[in-house]
C-alpha cells in the first residue's frame, strides 16, 4: 500500500486526528471567555460587588451571568478531558527529598535509559544524542516544571509508539513495524506557550489557567504502526494534540517503512483557583 492510497482509505480518520488542534483552539477560547474581567464575563462575586457599589446591573443580569458562568465552567471540564492531558507525579520534583535540578537530570537519564533499552529489545533505531533530546537544564523552578512536562509527553509518545509496535507485530509477526524514531521537546526559546489574549490591562493570561509543550517527532515504520499510534493520541484525561502538519512519506517501493512526522502538543489544565473573599 502506497501512502496516497492510505490517506485516501483512513482520510475520514485522519481528519479526526486534525479537530484535536480545532477542539484545543476552542478550549483556549473558552478558558479566556470564564476568567475574562470584562464586563460580560465577569463572575457571579464581581457582578455583585459592582451592583452594590454602582447600579449597573439589574438581579436578571446577575443571574444571567451566573448561568453563563456555570455552562462555560462546565464547558472547560469536558473539554479538559477530552483533549487536556493529566499530568503523573512521578515527573514533578515535589516531595520527592531532592533538588530541583538534581531530580530533573535524574529522571532524564532514568527515562532516556529506559527508553533506548526498549527500543534495542524490538530493534528499533535511536540514537541516544541525536533522536532523544529536550533543551539544557533551565533556570527556575517553573521552566524545570516545564521541562520536566516536556520529559513526560516524550516518554508517553515513546510508549505509545512502542505499544503500536507490539501490537502489529503480535497480529502479524512478520510485519516490520517501528523501524526508527526520532523525538524531541521543542526548543524553549521558541515552544509555542499558551498566547496572551492581550498586553493590556485587564486581560487575562491564559498561562495561568493550562501548561503547554511541544514535542517534534518523526518515525519510519509500516502503515500499520503508524496508523495504531496516531490511534493512540487521543485518551480521555491522557490526550496528546496532532497539529497541523502531520506528514507521511514513502519511497514507493513496497519493502520501505513510512516516514510519520509532525508535532504534538500536550495540554495540562490547571485546577481553577477560587477569588478569595
Amino acid at each position: 500500500m502506497d501512502v496516497g492510497s492510505f490517506v485516501q482509505e483512513n482520510k475520514r480518520w485522519l481528519l479526526g486526528c486534525a479537530i484535536g488542534l480545532a477542539a484545543f483552539l476552542i478550549a483556549r477560547s473558552i478558558v479566556g471567555a470564564i476568567y475574562d474581567p470584562g464586563p460580560n464575563r465577569r463572575d457571579a462575586r464581581g457582578v455583585a460587588k459592582q451592583a452594590q457599589s454602582v447600579e449597573v446591573y439589574d438581579r436578571a443580569a446577575l443571574a444571567a451571568a451566573i448561568e453563563e458562568q456555570d455552562r462555560l465552567a462546565a464547558a472547560r471540564k469536558v473539554l479538559a478531558l477530552e483533549i487536556g492531558y493529566t499530568r503523573n507525579p512521578e515527573f514533578s520534583f515535589e516531595g520527592k527529598g531532592f533538588g530541583a535540578d538534581e531530580f530533573l537530570g535524574k529522571i532524564g537519564r532514568e527515562r532516556k535509559l529506559a527508553i533506548l533499552k526498549a527500543a534495542s529489545e524490538r530493534d528499533v533505531q535511536v540514537d541516544p544524542n541525536r533522536d532523544l533530546t529536550w533543551p539544557p537544564a533551565p533556570n527556575g523552578l517553573d521552566e524545570i516544571r516545564a521541562a520536566l512536562f516536556g520529559i513526560e509527553l516524550v516518554d508517553q509518545i515513546c510508549t505509545r509508539l512502542f505499544a503500536a509496535h507490539d501490537a502489529v507485530r503480535t497480529a502479524d509477526p512478520q510485519a516490520q513495524g517501528l523501524v526508527g524514531m526520532r523525538i524531541g521537546v521543542e526548543a524553549r526559546r521558541t515552544a509555542r506557550r499558551p498566547t496572551l489574549r492581550s498586553g493590556k490591562q485587564n486581560q487575562v493570561d491564559v498561562r495561568e489557567f493550562f501548561d503547554q509543550e511541544r514535542v517534534l517527532f518523526e518515525f519510519k515504520s509500516d502503515e500499520a504502526t503508524a496508523l495504531a499510534f496516531l490511534e493512540s493520541l487521543r485518551q480521555p484525561g491522557r490526550t496528546l494534540t496532532l497539529e497541523a502538519g502531520l506528514k507521511m512519506a514513502h519511497t514507493g517501493r513496497r519493502a520501505d517503512p513510512v516516514t510519520t512526522s509532525g508535532s504534538l502538543v500536550g495540554v495540562a489544565f490547571k485546577e481553577a483557583t477560587k477569588e478569595s473573599n
